[in-house]
């Protein structure tokens, strides 16, 4: 007995010490698929396991999938279980429970929050969750599925394994662990997933807007320039040296003085945003009109690192304003040397504009009648309706 007590430590001290290998493991980089497949191999190896399986709840897919319960169960759910890892005796994940309904089953039941795990062994009553002919014939004595959940304690998935030999609470405890790593695993590829989504989409729609990124190393001076940023002023993205002269070079020397000023003035006071315009040389030589916003980072000590911000070219939107200030600029010339009574009324019947010839004709200075109602200043009241 003292033998087969020593040999039994033996045994699951060699299990944990090769589970902290496989966690070492599994903070490498590397895909969902392949980490997974390492989990359900190693139950396989480590508990002679006849088959084990991970499973991810996903929102349905049954009707683009050949799902095994489509027609049943699964029609009106949003999530399910969809198989991720098999190891052991079933390798194919597309198999009929690549998808399972969330409260099916056992395993539907420990992925819909009836229960945290089951461990069952075959002479048990719980074990009608399974053809017992099947189980038989293979040998099947015990069944063991663990719920995966996220850090806030949200179920995730499940993780589960057939076996021809009883589950020991050892074992048991060794196989929570490796539930606890698949969970960490899950968790680890949706954030990755999640950032790259938010990455990607930031990414789009910088290249849509034709937002120019920089980023300025205020204390080595070097500064990383978008690709966006180049292609503003003519540019490709492996032109234009990453330095803070080459934006200083380019900068129209009119605008300079003020624009550095401004920047100087952000540096002593790093909470308010830097926001300006200014003129930028493109590199067939002709200027741009720019549309400039940043932010300060600072230290500890409050003191400016680093310079991160945009570029917007707004060329066309400062030629429209310039064209509607020509354009506003000849109107109102016409408007007060015209020869005839011009006066303008807005829809309440204020005057807003009138020119010198209604000021001779009507006896009054334009200063006193703007805003005033043109009724009451020049219809008698018998006139009015």
């Amino acid at each position: 007995i003292f033998s087969r007590d020593i040999t039994k430590r033996r045994r699951q001290q060699e299990i944990a010490q090769k589970i902290n290998v496989l966690n070492q493991s599994l903070l490498a980089a590397g895909g969902l698929s392949d980490k997974l497949a390492q989990i359900t191999s190693a139950i396989v190896d480590l508990f002679d396991a006849d088959f084990a399986r991970i499973w991810m709840i996903h929102h349905c897919d049954s009707e683009n999938s050949n799902c095994h319960f489509s027609t049943g169960l699964c029609q009106d759910e949003k999530e399910c279980l969809q198989l991720l890892s098999s190891s052991g005796r079933y390798e194919n994940i597309d198999g009929s429970y690549k998808r399972i309904p969330l409260g099916y089953s056992k395993l539907g039941q420990i992925a819909a929050d009836v229960t945290p795990k089951h461990v069952i062994e075959m002479s048990s009553d719980n074990w009608d969750f399974v053809d017992k002919e099947w189980a038989a014939q293979l040998g099947l004595r015990s069944f063991a599925g663990y719920r995966l959940v996220s850090g806030e304690g949200r179920p995730i998935g499940v993780l589960a394994l057939f076996s021809k030999h009883e589950i020991s609470e050892s074992d048991d405890n060794h196989l929570e662990a490796l539930a606890n790593a698949a969970s960490y695993v899950i968790e680890a590829a949706r954030k990755e997933e999640r950032l790259f989504d938010a990455a990607l989409m930031f990414k789009e729609a910088v290249k849509a807007g034709n937002v120019g990124l920089f980023d300025w190393n205020i204390q080595t001076n070097k500064v990383a320039f978008s690709d966006e940023y180049k292609s503003q002023i003519g540019f490709q993205p492996d032109e234009l040296d990453d330095s803070f002269q080459v934006w200083e070079s380019r900068v129209h020397e009119d605008d300079l003085p003020v624009v550095k000023a401004k920047i100087e003035h952000c540096f002593a006071n790093p909470k308010e945003p830097f926001i300006t315009q200014f003129r930028f040389r493109h590199k067939d030589g002709s200027y741009r009109h720019v549309h400039a916003q940043a932010s300060i980072l600072v230290d500890s000590n409050n003191q400016p690192t680093r310079m991160v911000g945009t570029h917007l070219d707004i060329t066309e939107q400062e030629h429209r304003r310039r064209e509607l200030k020509e354009s506003e600029q000849r109107y109102r010339t016409l408007v007060q040397t015209a020869p005839s009574v011009i006066l303008l009324l807005s829809s309440s019947g204020k005057i807003f504009e009138l020119n010198p010839e209604a000021e001779r004709v009507y006896g009054v200075k334009r200063n006193a009648v703007l805003g005033k109602d043109y009724i009451e200043l020049f219809i008698p009241v018998e006139h009015r309706e």
